[in-house]
């Protein structure tokens, strides 16, 4: 039996197997077993003695490399996915560091013609719960996300050592990425207290006026839209909540935290289709190559955040319920079909038969 080990990219959350609980993941792993193939976290099955080492995207090259290595001596594959946007993991997208893997798995169809790529989608839950509540019954708009910084204000980890604290800001002064959409998510929140109460709720941490930054006189004033109640949508039970959440709203803040070209799409647009609702969606530049445009709200093609706001409120219920269809109508293509956590599986288990066959 092919022992691989899979390096999290958020170890001390799904450590313990808990990252085969995820979409696509669980699928994976459920395929593993009876192909010949042992799967674990990096903590339960180490990379050291493991036939392959599978990471999930690139936090800390140098640590990863050295195991990479050591996988090496032992004749070992390697495989990199990649999951995060630039915006999280820049360095899943060196490709000087692609060259120490046999496989690189990434959602960017145009990753290069090289051997090593594939193509696969983000896996997310496909599981449809459209919402029957009319549209007169429903509340405006709803934004589920973290508020977070990202750069040089960015919050200091727990675990994040002065030095290395050091050289990430500085790093993000000299060499930022471009795309970051948190504070566009922000903005939309502020220029909503300027609207009537109700046109725009927020759920999630940070937006009742935490500290986000490693400053302590950074503003963290609290937005009047953000809501009491955090939510956490990681797990099957915080996921169906968010779905039951979302199908009380007409539309649903559908906005990447990387806006580019990398054919990065992820939940954000789907999960609201789940629901019944229509997305605003913000992110990748050519979605309607995978996502019809007259399934969603397209946040460029508003002059600001109260133009968009007014568009929200005012939208009549033919024109919603036309793009509400639309986004239904696509759950059923297989361009949808190829988010789903068998699509991910198989294509994962593709891989591993080709190193190893």
């Amino acid at each position: 039996m092919k022992r691989i080990a899979v390096i999290s990219p958020w170890p001390r959350i799904h450590n313990r197997n808990r990252l085969f609980g995820l979409p696509g993941f669980a699928e994976w792993m459920a395929r593993a077993a009876p192909a010949g193939y042992e799967i674990g976290t990096a903590d339960v099955l180490a990379p050291e003695g493991a036939d392959c080492v599978w990471a999930v995207d690139i936090e800390e090259p140098r640590a990863l490399l050295a195991q990479l290595a050591a996988v090496r001596r032992g004749r070992g594959r390697a495989v990199l996915q990649i999951l995060e946007s630039p915006l999280i993991r820049p360095h899943s997208w060196n490709r000087s560091l692609h060259r120490h893997f046999d496989r690189v798995l990434t959602y960017e169809q145009a990753a290069g013609s090289e051997a090593r790529y594939r193509h696969y989608r983000i896996p997310v839950r496909l599981t449809p719960a459209l919402s029957d509540t009319p549209f007169q019954a429903r509340r405006i708009a709803v934004m589920v996300n973290t508020n977070y910084l990202k750069g040089f204000w960015e919050k200091r980890g727990n675990t994040e050592s002065f030095p290395r604290f050091l050289c990430a800001r500085l790093g993000a002064v000299l060499n930022p990425v471009r795309g970051n959409l948190y504070g566009w998510r922000q903005q939309l929140a502020r220029t909503a207290e300027s609207f009537p109460a109700g046109t725009l709720d927020v759920y999630g941490r940070g937006w009742q006026g935490q500290q986000l930054s490693w400053c302590a006189v950074y503003p963290h004033r609290a937005y009047r839209c953000a809501t009491e109640a955090p939510m956490h949508a990681e797990d099957l039970a915080g996921w169906a909540k968010k779905i039951a959440l979302l199908g009380g709203y007409r539309f649903a803040i559908a906005v990447e935290n990387y806006r580019g070209h990398r054919d990065y799409i992820s939940e954000k647009i789907i999960d609201p289709f789940l629901a019944g609702t229509v997305p605003v969606y913000l992110g990748e530049r050519d979605v309607t190559r995978v996502i019809p445009a007259n399934a969603f709200v397209d946040a460029r093609g508003f002059r600001d955040w109260a133009d968009l706001l007014h568009f929200l409120r005012e939208c009549p219920v033919q024109q919603w319920q036309a793009m509400q269809q639309a986004g239904e109508a696509w759950l059923a293509t297989p361009q949808a079909a190829e988010f789903n956590g068998e699509a991910f599986a198989a294509r994962a288990m593709n891989l591993l038969q080709e190193l190893f066959d």
